[in-house]
């Protein structure tokens, strides 16, 4: 019985993922926005970065709202839906991005939040920083003086 559990576990992606240092989302979350980050942002940008920048900032604040974003990051990565049978940070870059358009784009409510709350925490720490602004040609805040 037990071996069986090992094989479909090894089929279908559910072994434990790699540890990661997380202040507030824990391994498994901080790893799922990782890949996140990765499917929503530009090859060039720093996946790795921005997830712990999220992190990092979410520790500091409302632990209530890093809860819920820790919890959100769970469904996404054990149910991304369709017919895929793997773990959300187990996908594809492409594949990634098909999930979450299809939960920003789902009739369920709950499925919709997470898309928007994901996709929106990313874009937002990814382009508030200045070395961003260069590829989308926002040349910076403009000053009088």
């Amino acid at each position: 019985m037990l071996g069986a559990a090992y094989v479909s576990a090894q089929l279908f992606g559910h072994r434990p993922l790699a540890t990661v240092d997380s202040p507030l989302l824990g391994s498994a979350g901080r790893t799922t926005l990782q890949a996140a980050c990765e499917a929503l942002l530009p090859d060039t940008a720093d996946a790795a970065w921005a997830a712990g920048a999220v992190d990092d900032f979410l520790a500091q604040g409302d632990p209530i709202q890093g809860e819920a974003l820790r919890l959100a990051l769970s469904v996404l990565e054990h149910w991304p839906g369709g017919l895929r049978l793997s773990r959300f940070s187990r996908l594809s870059p492409q594949e990634r991005r098909e999930v979450l358009t299809a939960w920003g784009q789902s009739p369920i409510g709950p499925k919709r939040q997470i898309s928007v709350a994901v996709t929106k925490t990313v874009l937002f720490t990814h382009y508030a920083r200045p070395e961003s602004w260069a590829g989308i040609g926002y040349p910076g805040p403009m000053v009088s003086g």
